[in-house]
């Protein structure tokens, strides 16, 4: 019936930052997702960029921080759009599965679902098409569904997010038919 202290994330990013090493030096930490495995937390942290593994000892590290895409800004000109995870989940394979938002410029489309080997970091698209993809989970039988907080990008007019199911062992998404004002700006 207590809270406790089991970890420090920011302080983490104040000393390690890593996504410095990607050409973000801002000290950022959001927290966005947690998954319990293994006695081990894995969280989501969407201001660092990374995939952090917290130890029941509260000792913190990287599984992957992902790198900066050049995007084409609203003026054309390449821009570093960060990568901004928001959700991780264990996958059926015993992959870790991570939803990414994108940071400015926000593109539709521009969004993906990242596999992560959480031994190594080693990461790979496992789909991608989406717009600013907020959560994500997988359904008994393997398929995958993928929330977007904003169909049209954050920066778009509507606000309506958007459903997706990507095939168990990955492929095509494929969109979840809703009638509109359905779901606006879901969160998880």
């Amino acid at each position: 019936n207590k809270a406790r202290r089991v970890a420090d994330l920011w302080r983490y990013e104040r000393d390690e930052n890593p996504d410095e090493t990607v050409g973000n030096p801002a000290i950022d930490s959001n927290a966005v997702d947690v998954l319990p495995r293994g006695g081990r937390l894995i969280v989501a942290d969407a201001g660092n960029n990374s995939i952090l593994r917290v130890k029941r000892n509260g000792r913190v590290s990287t599984i992957v921080t992902f790198p900066n895409v050049p995007t084409p800004g609203p003026e054309g000109e390449p821009i570093p759009m960060q990568a901004v995870p928001t959700g991780v989940v264990a996958g059926p394979d015993k992959a870790l599965y991570v939803s990414q938002l994108t940071g400015f410029p926000f593109p539709g489309g521009g969004a993906s679902v990242f596999r992560v080997n959480p031994r190594t970091g080693a990461y790979a698209v496992y789909a991608t098409g989406f717009t600013n993809v907020m959560d994500l989970d997988f359904a008994p039988d393997g398929t995958l569904y993928v929330l977007e907080i904003d169909a049209d990008s954050i920066l778009g007019p509507g606000t309506d997010g958007g459903l997706w199911k990507v095939p168990a062992g990955g492929g095509t998404p494929e969109p979840v038919t809703m009638a509109p004002a359905t779901l606006s700006h879901p969160g998880g």
